[in-house]
């Protein structure tokens, strides 16, 4: 599969590849985008059932992963930096567990290389209750949702995913059955149990996220012995939104940029 992506500038410099989490895409980066451009050329994907990528009815890590590799030959970067968000984090895990060559230096925002619950559960099921067509306004759709997903930034969130067809009615640009089919794949670890990758790598957990516990940290040195990890102060699970200028502070420093 040939991923879509959004290219935010800086044409010349090294790279820099964006990995969304779930349900989200090559937008959620526009504001941290600007922080990077100085320094690198910074291309956002929007992964496969996300965004402005195809639709297919398998989604896991593997091909996934691989669909970043097909994305970085078709578009001649042999090696990049890369940043990943949740789902996005995991991706980039695999990335540097099988194929490490291709990955000059990672960012992780707020995951652990572990087995999550469902979280998205009840968003997933709030957002079948939105059927293609039956609604021309965000504020119907949100109606529609409410009684499923309580929680109102949650639910923001998800509408971001609607788009406006032709006949001016609402649909969901991802593959929602997709995702219900393999939530299970999703919330897995990106690889076997016994696993371990020696590369440098920073682990950046929101201060107020459950993402990523005290726990998770050992976890997280079993797997990468060489990581670095860090916190976001007054942050929750979206680090890279909750508190733009650390996250970049805390990028750049590791990346080797002196401003």
């Amino acid at each position: 599969m040939i991923l879509k992506h959004k290219d935010f500038g800086g044409f010349g410099k090294p790279d820099l590849i964006l990995i969304h989490g779930m349900l989200g895409s090559s937008r959620n980066w526009v504001s941290i985008a600007r922080c990077l451009t100085a320094h690198f050329h910074v291309v956002a994907l929007d992964m496969r059932n996300h965004g402005s990528s195809p639709h297919a009815d398998a989604m896991d890590y593997p091909l996934m992963a691989e669909d970043v590799l097909r994305w970085m030959d078709t578009h001649a970067v042999p090696s990049a930096r890369f940043i990943g968000h949740s789902m996005g984090g995991k991706i980039v895990m695999r990335l540097l567990h099988y194929h490490p060559d291709r990955v000059t230096q990672a960012v992780i925002g707020d995951v652990a290389p572990k087995n999550y619950p469902p979280f998205f559960a009840d968003a997933f099921r709030a957002m079948q209750a939105v059927k293609p067509g039956a609604c021309s306004r965000l504020s119907e759709a949100d109606a529609l949702m409410a009684p499923i997903e309580p929680d109102d930034k949650l639910r923001q969130f998800l509408l971001t995913n609607l788009r406006r067809r032709e006949d001016g009615r609402l649909e969901w640009i991802i593959h929602l059955e997709s995702f219900t089919t393999n939530m299970g794949k999703l919330s897995e670890p990106p690889f076997g149990p016994d696993d371990r990758c020696l590369e440098p790598i920073l682990f950046l957990r929101g201060e107020f996220s459950r993402f990523v516990t005290d726990d998770d940290l050992r976890l997280i040195l079993r797997h990468f012995p060489n990581a670095t990890i860090g916190c976001i102060p007054n942050a929750g699970h979206n680090v890279h939104f909750d508190n733009r200028e650390a996250f970049c502070k805390e990028t750049l420093q590791f990346f080797g940029v002196t401003e």
